[in-house]
Protein backbone atom coordinates (compact mmCIF):
# COMPACT_ATOMS: atom_id res chain seq x y z
CA UNK A 1 0.00 0.00 0.00
CA UNK A 2 1.40 3.87 -1.03
CA UNK A 3 0.46 6.07 0.71
CA UNK A 4 1.24 9.89 -0.34
CA UNK A 5 1.95 11.43 3.02
CA UNK A 6 4.79 10.55 5.35
CA UNK A 7 4.45 10.96 9.30
CA UNK A 8 5.70 14.69 8.96
CA UNK A 9 3.49 15.70 6.51
CA UNK A 10 0.23 14.17 8.16
CA UNK A 11 1.64 15.52 11.30
CA UNK A 12 1.92 19.10 9.58
CA UNK A 13 -1.62 19.08 8.58
CA UNK A 14 -2.55 17.63 11.74
CA UNK A 15 -1.22 21.02 13.36
CA UNK A 16 -2.33 23.42 11.11
CA UNK A 17 -5.70 24.41 10.30
CA UNK A 18 -7.49 24.85 7.12
CA UNK A 19 -7.43 28.37 5.76
CA UNK A 20 -10.98 28.38 6.01
CA UNK A 21 -10.75 28.45 9.73
CA UNK A 22 -9.10 32.31 9.46
CA UNK A 23 -11.97 33.67 8.05
CA UNK A 24 -15.11 32.08 9.68
CA UNK A 25 -15.09 32.36 13.45
CA UNK A 26 -14.86 29.10 15.39
CA UNK A 27 -14.58 28.02 19.17
CA UNK A 28 -11.30 26.31 19.77
CA UNK A 29 -11.97 22.75 21.51
CA UNK A 30 -10.74 23.34 24.69
CA UNK A 31 -13.30 26.16 25.20
CA UNK A 32 -15.83 23.51 24.20
CA UNK A 33 -14.60 21.25 26.65
CA UNK A 34 -14.83 23.42 29.14
CA UNK A 35 -18.40 24.50 28.65
CA UNK A 36 -19.12 21.23 28.66
CA UNK A 37 -17.36 20.72 32.05
CA UNK A 38 -19.72 24.14 32.98
CA UNK A 39 -22.82 22.37 32.28
CA UNK A 40 -22.00 19.61 33.83
CA UNK A 41 -21.21 21.17 37.21
CA UNK A 42 -24.14 22.87 36.42
CA UNK A 43 -26.32 19.87 36.82
CA UNK A 44 -24.67 18.33 39.74
CA UNK A 45 -25.55 22.07 41.42
CA UNK A 46 -28.98 22.07 40.17
CA UNK A 47 -29.32 17.92 41.40
CA UNK A 48 -27.74 19.00 44.75
CA UNK A 49 -29.80 21.99 45.31
CA UNK A 50 -33.25 20.86 43.95
CA UNK A 51 -33.32 16.67 44.24
CA UNK A 52 -31.02 16.46 46.84
CA UNK A 53 -31.79 19.39 49.60
CA UNK A 54 -35.15 20.63 49.20
CA UNK A 55 -36.53 17.22 48.68
CA UNK A 56 -34.72 16.08 52.02
CA UNK A 57 -35.48 19.25 53.78
CA UNK A 58 -37.38 21.88 52.61
CA UNK A 59 -40.89 20.72 51.64
CA UNK A 60 -43.86 20.15 54.37
CA UNK A 61 -43.66 16.43 53.31
CA UNK A 62 -39.95 16.27 53.76
CA UNK A 63 -40.29 17.44 57.68
CA UNK A 64 -43.30 14.90 57.85
CA UNK A 65 -40.56 11.73 56.58
CA UNK A 66 -37.67 13.20 58.24
CA UNK A 67 -39.55 12.99 62.03
CA UNK A 68 -38.58 9.28 61.65
CA UNK A 69 -35.20 9.59 60.13
CA UNK A 70 -32.34 12.04 60.61
CA UNK A 71 -31.37 13.95 57.50
CA UNK A 72 -27.46 14.24 56.69
CA UNK A 73 -27.00 17.95 56.40
CA UNK A 74 -23.40 17.89 56.33
CA UNK A 75 -23.54 15.65 53.05
CA UNK A 76 -25.18 18.64 51.39
CA UNK A 77 -22.27 20.60 52.80
CA UNK A 78 -19.36 18.03 51.85
CA UNK A 79 -21.20 17.95 47.94
CA UNK A 80 -21.15 21.61 47.64
CA UNK A 81 -17.86 21.97 48.89
CA UNK A 82 -17.05 19.03 45.77
CA UNK A 83 -18.86 21.55 43.14
CA UNK A 84 -17.11 24.35 44.78
CA UNK A 85 -13.64 22.61 44.45
CA UNK A 86 -14.66 21.77 40.65
CA UNK A 87 -15.85 25.26 39.60
CA UNK A 88 -12.83 26.49 40.89
CA UNK A 89 -10.32 24.17 38.91
CA UNK A 90 -13.18 24.94 35.92
CA UNK A 91 -12.19 28.99 36.54
CA UNK A 92 -8.41 28.43 37.19
CA UNK A 93 -8.38 26.48 33.63
CA UNK A 94 -9.76 29.31 31.46
CA UNK A 95 -7.53 31.64 33.20
CA UNK A 96 -4.71 29.62 31.58
CA UNK A 97 -6.08 28.87 28.58
CA UNK A 98 -4.34 29.77 25.49
CA UNK A 99 -4.47 33.48 24.50
CA UNK A 100 -4.15 34.08 20.74
CA UNK A 101 -7.81 33.97 20.15
CA UNK A 102 -9.62 35.70 18.00
CA UNK A 103 -13.14 38.06 18.55
CA UNK A 104 -15.66 34.72 18.33
CA UNK A 105 -13.69 32.95 20.61
CA UNK A 106 -12.39 36.23 22.98
CA UNK A 107 -16.56 36.73 23.08
CA UNK A 108 -17.00 32.58 24.05
CA UNK A 109 -14.11 32.52 26.62
CA UNK A 110 -16.20 36.13 28.57
CA UNK A 111 -19.22 34.53 28.37
CA UNK A 112 -17.45 30.86 29.87
CA UNK A 113 -15.93 33.25 32.11
CA UNK A 114 -18.88 35.16 33.22
CA UNK A 115 -21.13 32.02 33.51
CA UNK A 116 -18.52 30.24 36.11
CA UNK A 117 -18.74 33.20 37.89
CA UNK A 118 -22.33 33.16 38.36
CA UNK A 119 -22.59 29.68 38.83
CA UNK A 120 -19.46 30.14 42.01
CA UNK A 121 -22.04 32.84 43.13
CA UNK A 122 -24.90 30.80 43.93
CA UNK A 123 -22.75 28.10 44.93
CA UNK A 124 -21.53 30.06 47.33
CA UNK A 125 -24.96 30.90 48.96
CA UNK A 126 -25.39 27.55 48.35
CA UNK A 127 -22.48 26.31 50.81
CA UNK A 128 -23.54 29.16 53.30
CA UNK A 129 -27.21 27.34 53.24
CA UNK A 130 -26.00 23.84 53.96
CA UNK A 131 -24.03 25.14 56.04
CA UNK A 132 -26.43 26.64 57.74
CA UNK A 133 -28.51 23.64 57.87
CA UNK A 134 -25.92 21.25 59.08
CA UNK A 135 -25.15 23.88 62.32
CA UNK A 136 -28.43 23.85 62.97
CA UNK A 137 -29.20 20.18 62.66
CA UNK A 138 -26.61 19.94 65.45
CA UNK A 139 -27.94 22.05 67.46
CA UNK A 140 -31.00 24.07 67.76
CA UNK A 141 -29.14 26.75 69.88
CA UNK A 142 -26.09 26.93 67.78
CA UNK A 143 -24.46 30.28 66.94
CA UNK A 144 -25.46 31.85 63.99
CA UNK A 145 -28.58 29.95 63.55
CA UNK A 146 -31.53 32.28 63.88
CA UNK A 147 -33.93 32.71 61.24
CA UNK A 148 -32.74 36.25 60.38
CA UNK A 149 -29.52 34.74 59.79
CA UNK A 150 -30.48 32.45 57.31
CA UNK A 151 -32.86 34.98 55.62
CA UNK A 152 -30.01 37.04 54.97
CA UNK A 153 -27.56 33.99 53.94
CA UNK A 154 -30.20 33.48 51.37
CA UNK A 155 -31.48 36.72 50.72
CA UNK A 156 -29.43 36.57 47.15
CA UNK A 157 -30.59 33.25 46.43
CA UNK A 158 -32.71 33.96 43.72
CA UNK A 159 -30.96 37.01 41.87
CA UNK A 160 -27.64 34.32 41.92
CA UNK A 161 -30.00 32.07 40.14
CA UNK A 162 -31.03 34.39 37.52
CA UNK A 163 -27.59 35.24 37.26
CA UNK A 164 -27.25 31.94 36.37
CA UNK A 165 -29.81 31.65 34.09
CA UNK A 166 -28.99 34.87 31.94
CA UNK A 167 -25.22 33.95 31.33
CA UNK A 168 -26.07 30.28 30.75
CA UNK A 169 -28.77 30.92 27.77
CA UNK A 170 -25.94 33.68 26.87
CA UNK A 171 -23.35 30.60 26.82
CA UNK A 172 -25.79 28.30 25.25
CA UNK A 173 -26.33 30.33 22.74
CA UNK A 174 -22.75 30.74 21.70
CA UNK A 175 -22.25 27.30 21.93
CA UNK A 176 -24.92 26.07 19.26
CA UNK A 177 -23.78 29.17 17.17
CA UNK A 178 -19.87 27.87 17.26
CA UNK A 179 -21.19 24.05 16.99
CA UNK A 180 -22.75 25.13 14.05
CA UNK A 181 -19.49 27.10 12.74
CA UNK A 182 -17.20 24.43 13.73
CA UNK A 183 -19.39 21.75 12.42
CA UNK A 184 -19.74 23.45 8.70
CA UNK A 185 -15.53 23.28 8.93
CA UNK A 186 -15.38 19.57 9.53
CA UNK A 187 -17.88 18.37 7.28
CA UNK A 188 -20.76 17.16 10.28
Amino acid sequence: MNNSYNKEEIEKDVRTRPETHLSTPSIGRIYLHMTEVAFEIAHEFVDLRINKINKEAGTFWSVIRNLFRTVDYQHFVDRTHTIKDKLNKLRNEIEHAPSDKDSAEEDFAVALQEYVRALSRATDILLSKTDFLARKARSAKAPRTSYAEFQAIIKDEWASLQECQKTGDRLTELNRSAGENNGTHHGQ
